[in-house]
């Protein structure tokens, strides 16, 4: 245990010192290896990533709800999974992240307000605090991400 680097385990699990032990092989890399199967299992499947035509495809799928809804409550209710399907991709948000904001987290900035953040003409910005405080890059601290939007110039 005092040499790490320089040990590994042999086929009863006991640990042995070699000189020259490839990374790999070495007892730290054992003790890793074993405790993340522990935690993630041993037949673990890996994540399937979202592509733009599933994102187009649920859009499209929303679309048509909304032409076939016959209350405003149902309109409401399609326009929120619309939103968290859009927020979600064009934020890189995990599932946690997306499902934890509240509506007092978002902010709107219309499209002719943009230029009042310094954002190009005809271009909005929806901006989003108060993320779960792990982050994929820094657990210590809270993100925020902004979407950027724009609209046809004559609105």
């Amino acid at each position: 245990m005092g040499n790490p680097t320089k040990a590994m385990k042999d086929h009863a699990a006991r640990p042995i010192l070699v000189e020259g032990c490839l990374p790999t092989n070495s007892l730290v890399y054992a003790f890793m290896s074993s405790g993340m199967c522990r935690k993630l299992g041993d037949s673990s499947r890996p994540s399937t990533a979202l592509l733009s035509r599933h994102i187009h495809a649920m859009n499209d799928y929303f679309s048509q709800l909304y032409r076939e809804a016959t209350s405003s409550r149902q309109r409401r209710e399609i326009c929120r999974a619309a939103l968290v399907n859009l927020a979600a991709w064009l934020g890189w948000l995990r599932a946690g992240e997306t499902f934890s904001l509240r509506w007092e987290d978002v902010t709107m900035t219309e499209p002719r307000d943009g230029p009042t953040l310094g954002l190009p003409a005809h271009t909005g910005a929806a901006r989003l605090r108060g993320l779960l405080e792990q982050t994929k890059s820094d657990r210590t601290r809270t993100a925020d991400v902004v979407l950027a939007y724009t609209s046809p110039q004559d609105c």
